[in-house]
């Protein structure tokens, strides 16, 4: 197909780069008292713009040029009691136009030699341990653009598709962490809900008592740090929702100063029965500046545990980042992907995207 004539705007990047080099550049950035109060202020700009060659259905019409614009800005206040208890609030903001989402995270932290203890809204442990999926030379999991560069012809999330985030997304509850031991983290958290509306929830009409826990191991092994994760989710849902009730999954990472592979794996029961699965495989490269990757994913569902497929999403992708300086950097990532409906009716995309992330 042919590419139709666009033009990139880039007046949302003057203005975000100018938000986030206030706030790094001000005076209060990051500041300490005397009574042992630190505070620091910062933010991450990320701009991309992508073509991709979609299929298309007879009565679609699908632009094949599109941009993506995400800012977030954040505070972060840490005071020390004594020698062994801090505490800690984050509060991080999104920017961006498009989102209907403010504060994107908001908690407080208390910790010590005997583990944290984090009560608000805040990414889930799950998420934050296994960081990437499968290693990623310039997008990040929370850059999981795909979806949003090809049209879904499928029920199964791409997004957050392999951690927990999926599940619980922005809503609020309490968690605890334990130390690292001998390499070995173990965190609990629970939420009473699955929803941004705070207060009594109707278990009749809305998930409830939401738990996991993630279990993170880390040792050193043939010139590198190997890191191991599992964990476990499961809400209480009505049986008029058909949402996520159980899950699990499992990520295996190995890196040194040179390379990185990993892969990650997800299972889960939906309240109707359906169950979807989902993993990914992937091999990074850095040298210098320079930063290579590979990784390959799949996404499928079934009506029950032991049936045949009855959709399925794959994508491969490859990526390159160039490191300009300290928190800037720009990248190129381009894809292809096989997609097949509940139909059985196979939909083929490919493109790529380039942009530039700015960490401050």
């Amino acid at each position: 197909m042919a590419f139709k004539s666009f033009t990139l705007t880039l007046a949302p990047l003057y203005w975000s780069a100018a938000i986030i080099w206030t706030l790094a550049s001000s005076p209060t950035a990051q500041a300490q008292d005397h009574s042992g109060t630190t505070i620091r202020l910062g933010g991450i700009l990320t701009q991309l713009f992508f073509l991709a060659d979609d299929a298309e259905a007879p009565t679609e019409k699908i632009n094949p040029a599109g941009q993506f614009h995400y800012t977030r800005v954040f505070a972060d206040a840490r005071t020390t009691l004594n020698e062994s208890v801090y505490v800690r609030a984050y509060t991080r903001l999104v920017v961006n136009n498009w989102s209907s989402v403010n504060a994107e995270q908001s908690y407080v932290e208390i910790g010590g030699s005997y583990g944290q203890m984090q009560v608000g809204v805040r990414n889930p442990f799950n998420e934050l341990v296994i960081r990437y999926p499968a290693p990623q030379a310039f997008l990040a999991v929370g850059d999981e653009i795909f979806s949003s560069m090809v049209k879904s012809r499928t029920s199964i999330p791409q997004r957050d598709g392999l951690t927990f985030k999926r599940h619980v997304g922005k809503d609020i509850g309490v968690s605890y962490q334990t130390p690292r031991i001998g390499g070995l983290q173990v965190r609990v958290g629970y939420r009473p809900s699955l929803s941004q509306t705070e207060g009594a929830v109707d278990k009749s009409k809305q998930p409830s008592n939401a738990v996991d826990i993630t279990a993170s191991q880390q040792m050193e092994l043939l010139g590198g740090t190997l890191h191991l994760v599992g964990g476990y989710f499961r809400v209480t849902a009505p049986q008029s929702d058909p949402r996520v009730t159980e899950a699990w999954n499992t990520a295996v990472n190995w890196r040194n100063e040179g390379w990185e592979i990993g892969g990650a794996f997800h299972d889960a029961r939906l309240n109707n029965g359906v169950r979807e699965a989902a993993w990914a495989i992937g091999i990074l490269h850095r040298t210098g500046p320079w930063a290579f990757s590979t990784d390959f994913r799949s996404s499928n569902s079934r009506a029950s545990k032991g049936a045949p497929v009855n959709e399925y999403a794959d994508r491969i992708m490859m990526q390159t980042q160039y490191r300009l300086g300290p928190g800037i950097s720009i990248g190129l990532a381009g894809f292809y992907s096989l997609q097949r409906d509940i139909s059985k009716v196979k939909w083929r995309s490919k493109g790529g995207t380039v942009g530039i992330k700015l960490i401050m």
